[in-house]
């Protein structure tokens, strides 16, 4: 079956090298794949890398926190791969998830990961709720809502970005009330 060490540094003046050596060692038959990608969420080469592997197939890291900064991005990530069949070892954490243990792990991180999940939902529910309870009115503001607001902002020599962004507003929406009450010089 296919292995595919994923190796991914942050910037270009970091070495791939330490990542590589030990895993190499250890795996010296499987293909290399790497990437240069800061700690945001954009890593294109690991998202190819994974829309190309398949059931059976080996994706190896020297750890897990290469595959995400947060256990939310990562979590979810290794539960599609087992669902997959995919197998995901990691060296640093000595997880290899074709084994019982490994299997233990990856259904254990990914129950965490729905609990999480299923956490969030209901604080957000539970907020949304309170709020609505409480009289407070729920989403951005209503163009003429704002309008006296505006005129006001304007007024103590705001420019068009500080209303907009102080009202929630597009600078786009500030302009057009601005202009129909021929406030733009």
């Amino acid at each position: 079956m296919p292995q595919y060490i994923y190796l991914r540094v942050s910037t270009t003046g970091q070495d791939l090298d330490s990542q590589a050596g030990d895993v190499i060692k250890r795996f010296p038959s499987a293909e290399i794949v790497r990437e240069i990608a800061s700690g945001a969420k954009d890593r294109p080469v690991l998202e190819e890398l994974i829309k190309s592997l398949k059931k059976g197939d080996t994706l190896i890291v020297a750890a897990l926190d290469r595959l995400g900064r947060k256990a939310a991005e990562v979590i979810p990530l290794l539960d599609k791969m087992y669902k997959s069949g995919i197998n995901i070892i990691s060296i640093r954490e000595s997880l290899d998830y074709a084994t019982p243990m490994g299997k233990f792990v990856a259904q254990l991180l990914a129950s965490f990961a729905e609990m999480e999940r299923n956490l969030i939902s209901e604080r957000v529910k539970s907020s949304l709720r309170s709020k609505k309870d409480q009289g407070i009115k729920l989403g951005r503001k209503q163009v003429f809502e704002c309008t006296e607001e505006v005129l006001r902002m304007r007024e103590k020599g705001y420019s068009l970005r500080d209303i907009a962004g102080k009202t929630g507003m597009s600078k786009s929406n500030v302009a057009k009330i601005l202009a129909s009450r021929k406030e733009i010089p």
